[in-house]
């Protein structure tokens, strides 16, 4: 059953999953993962092969597993260019959430009747539970949907030593996504299938451009529309209007900033501006986001006919 409430002006949606509930919840998953209808792209089982929804052995007392959706704006990088401006949009998830999993994580334990402790999870499956535990459903891009929130939200994952009372509901698809291709017609790799189920993780955009390589070549160069990520199916959904009206503009940077981006060395200036783009900062985000902006950013400028 989902719950929310207000933090400090942000929304926070909320659920929980019991624990006699997970075991289900890590043989859907494995079952997903071992069937044919997942991808078998090297890169995406990188990703989530070594996810689980499991308490580790070390954590005893976790008698609940509880995901938190945080409403979170996509970012828009803004440059000067010429006489205008260009937006390099970050989607929810790469940017910083506007509440940190610190915040989160002491509100709930103060909403939680009896509870004594909460700590972060980082090896869930976090959309997947988001769906079993009813607080939000999957559209068919197989993006979790948070009534009211969309899908412009930041998944947060923490074991709980309250074992919720309420059975998981299991996971759905929304209603309207039995009717509706809109999404399909907008993935631009074709990642999306006419049937309700797994998309072709090997075919989406996102999987290769938020990791260092080169793409594919069978990526087609339309197709590039963010600095990390894509907005493409999400921007389609008529259930989405949230994440179409949910975004903060960062900026305006100077046009000598997409020269730093592209050239990818590392400074002071390009680590500021990388810091300030995703709202956040460190040491192995800054070495992880130089080669993926350069390469990206590089990709939106050829298409938009500039250097």
């Amino acid at each position: 059953m989902e719950s929310r409430f207000d933090l400090g002006g942000v929304t926070v949606a909320w659920a929980a999953l019991p624990r006699q509930a997970l075991d289900d919840v890590e043989a859907s998953w494995r079952a997903r993962l071992d069937s044919g209808e997942a991808s078998r792209s090297p890169t995406f089982r990188g990703y989530v092969e070594g996810l689980s929804v499991l308490p580790p052995a070390e954590v005893p007392w976790a008698r609940g597993l509880v995901v938190a959706a945080v409403a979170t704006p996509t970012r828009l990088a803004r440059f000067r260019r010429g006489e205008g401006f260009l937006d390099l949009p970050i989607p929810p998830g790469y940017g910083a959430p506007p509440r940190s999993r610190d915040e989160v994580r002491a509100a709930l334990l103060g909403l939680i009747p009896g509870s004594g402790r909460i700590e972060e999870t980082f090896d869930a499956p976090l959309k997947l539970c988001a769906a079993w535990s009813g607080l939000g459903r999957y559209g068919r891009n197989n993006i979790v949907n948070v009534e009211g929130l969309g899908t412009a939200v930041t998944l947060m994952g923490f074991l709980s030593d309250v074992e919720p009372g309420a059975p998981a509901p299991g996971p759905r698809f929304m209603d309207r996504c039995a009717d509706c291709r809109l999404c399909l017609a907008a993935c631009p790799t074709g990642a999306i299938p006419e049937g309700l189920g797994c998309i072709d993780a090997g075919r989406c955009l996102s999987l290769y451009n938020e990791v260092e390589g080169s793409f594919p070549p069978w990526l087609p160069q339309a197709s590039h529309n963010a600095a990390v990520g894509c907005l493409r199916c999400q921007l389609a959904c008529p259930e989405d209007e949230p994440f179409r009206e949910n975004r903060v503009v960062v900026g305006p940077f100077e046009e000598e900033g997409l020269a730093l981006l592209v050239g990818g060395r590392k400074s002071a200036a390009l680590d500021g501006l990388i810091e300030a783009m995703l709202g956040r900062g460190g040491e192995e985000v800054l070495d992880a986001y130089r080669p993926i902006f350069a390469r990206n950013v590089a990709a939106l400028l050829a298409k938009t006919g500039g250097a």
